[in-house]
């Protein structure tokens, strides 16, 4: 055998006991580096606005909104809201009362709305899957026709069926070959991450097989003709809840914008929201209630840790991280009736101001969610950023009195091109 060839198949056996450590490795935390997706324009995309008449469920459910007056607004200000596919248990969320009362139609003059849901898989034979936006689904305008008459009028539409599917369609093709792995340790093709092997905590929800969690996202963005400045309003509700309940983590980045920290369009507002509906079952027939609560989320200055309903924002991005509530669970009273109490519709909202660039004719606004379905054992789960080529979070678990960090095993899903508003 020739001295290159020795040399070469020593280079090779150096390079796979490489992998083999890496692959073995089970120190603290893993890392993944966000990366904005290729620029595309749908910003002019929502169901609701443009297509309400080509689908007759999505009519259905914006005229029976349209019919009740819920919130403090002027009737003519829900109304528009509703027919851009933002409902009463949207509406909540991004405005506070005190803005509801205030606001007019002419407000929405420069306003852009995007609409869109995603049906996120949340089973754990996630496990060893790479976790990327193949997680999840955002659907058609088809599917989001069939998911209204799905959900708002009991109607089988064969929507979750096809939607599973479509999730193991995506996951045959994602098996990989050892090759690739390799290449991909040693830094030749894209580095894709890969969860831990751990138990997931489930406390609620569906089996996916039959009814996928359900993300919905709003973007509304509108900007004054004085001043420049764009108002963005962001809402990730769950409308099917997930069936792990533990801490999600949701960035929002912009570019060719700054968010500026002093002034009146310094103001922020960060809140988790979430709904309590409870059942009472007896011989006598079923009775429901459902009470809202929320909660504002803190801003911290610290960049390097993030705990539950916490957030911290720089120029071009705001975090925040938030605990999911579990389902309080059932009981039995002494006259035999079931009592029920289930967490429905939870989501955070972000309110802030950006000043477009000089010269800037748009603005591009890309989401990143992660959630997370790692059992805590009871310890505290934070995300901390590490600097260096981009900011790159690490969800991790903290054990407090150690101080050590393990693995977190998360879903990313909502992920899309990028929302753009175009500057007037």
């Amino acid at each position: 055998m020739s001295r290159k060839i020795k040399c070469f198949i020593a280079i090779v056996v150096l390079l796979m006991a490489n992998v083999v450590s890496l692959c073995a490795n089970t120190d603290n935390v893993y890392a993944f580096t966000y990366k904005k997706n290729d620029k595309k324009d749908i910003s002019k995309r929502n169901v609701f606005k443009e297509k309400s008449s080509e689908y007759k469920n999505v009519d259905k459910k914006v005229k029976r909104e349209k019919q009740k007056h819920s919130t403090v607004a002027k009737k003519e200000v829900e109304d528009y809201l509703n027919e851009n596919g933002v409902f009463d248990e949207d509406i909540k969320g991004l405005f506070t009362d005190a803005e509801l009362k205030e606001l007019d139609c002419k407000d929405f003059i420069n306003a852009e709305i995007y609409i869109t849901y995603y049906a996120v898989e949340d089973t754990k034979e996630l496990t060893d899957a790479p976790l990327d936006e193949k997680t999840m689904i955002e659907l058609s305008d088809e599917q989001v026709d069939k998911y209204m008459a799905q959900k708002y009028f009991s109607e089988d539409t064969g929507l979750y069926e096809e939607l599973e599917n479509e999730f193991q369609t995506r996951k045959d093709k994602k098996k990989k070959s050892m090759g690739d792995k390799f290449f991909e340790a040693i830094g030749v093709k894209p580095i894709e991450v890969y969860a831990q092997k751990v138990s997931g905590k489930s406390l609620g929800g569906v089996d996916d097989k039959k009814n996928p969690s359900m993300l919905k996202k709003v973007w509304l963005a509108t900007q004054g003709k004085k001043n420049g400045y764009i108002k963005v309003k962001f809402e990730a509700i769950w409308t099917e809840m997930p069936k792990h309940r533990n801490l999600d983590i949701i960035k929002v980045e912009w570019d060719r914008a700054e968010y500026l920290r002093s002034g009146v369009y310094s103001s922020v507002r960060v809140k988790h929201f979430w709904d309590e509906k409870t059942e009472y079952v007896s011989t006598t027939g079923k009775k429901t209630e459902k009470n809202s609560y929320s909660k504002n989320v803190s801003y911290v200055a610290s960049k390097e840790q993030l705990k539950n309903n916490e957030y911290h924002i720089r120029s071009e991005f705001i975090y925040a991280a938030i605990e999911l509530h579990s389902d309080a669970g059932g009981y039995s009273t002494s006259n035999m009736q079931d009592v029920n109490t289930y967490v429905v519709n939870e989501g955070i909202t972000f309110n802030f101001y950006v000043k477009p660039n000089e010269g800037a004719e748009y603005v591009d606004f890309y989401l990143d969610y992660l959630h997370t379905i790692e059992n805590t054992d009871g310890l505290s789960v934070i995300i901390q950023t590490v600097a260096g080529g981009g900011l790159s979070f690490i969800p991790a678990l903290y054990d407090w009195g150690t101080g050590a960090l393990t693995k977190v095993e998360t879903v990313k899903s909502g992920i899309d091109n990028a929302f753009t508003f175009y500057c007037k």
